[in-house]
Formats: structure tokens, sequence, C-alpha cells
């Protein structure tokens, strides 16, 4: 069976897949990781799959971004 055009979201840094989720347990978890780590920067991005010959997870559109900067949560909606 083949199946096509679905969305399923994973939470990446730096490309490589952490979580996956619904949107508010990534949402709820990007902020915690962006806390503890606050060097790095995370997304909630599409999952994308690779090819028959190629089947890998790799970071599809990006949805949001966060990231501290000093004390601050910085939240980008990257649809926009």
């Amino acid at each position: 069976m083949e199946t096509k055009n679905f969305a399923i979201f994973g939470l990446f840094v730096k490309g490589s897949l952490v979580e996956s989720g619904d949107m508010a347990f990534l949402m709820d978890r990007a902020q915690v990781y962006s806390q503890k780590s606050p060097n790095k920067r995370f997304s909630i991005s599409n999952i994308s799959f690779g090819d028959d010959e190629c089947p890998e997870i790799k970071e599809g559109t990006k949805v949001m971004s966060y990231f501290t900067l000093n004390d601050d949560m910085i939240i980008i909606n990257e649809l926009i």
C-alpha cells in the first residue's frame, strides 16, 4: 500500500528529529527544550519521508521556531 499527502509533525534541532506528535504536545516540548538548551534553535516542522530507495526522515516545511535570547523565549511563526 502506498500512502501520500499526509502531514505528521516533528520537533527538530539542526535537522535531526527529537520528538514527534501532535502540535500542542510539540509546542510544549519545544518550550521545555529551549529553556534547557538556550544555545540551540528548535523547530516544529512537517516530517518529510524519503522515497522507497532512500527511506529516511527529514525536516520538511518549518511551522514554528523556538529559541531563547537572554531570559526571553522567542517563538517565530514560520508560515507568515
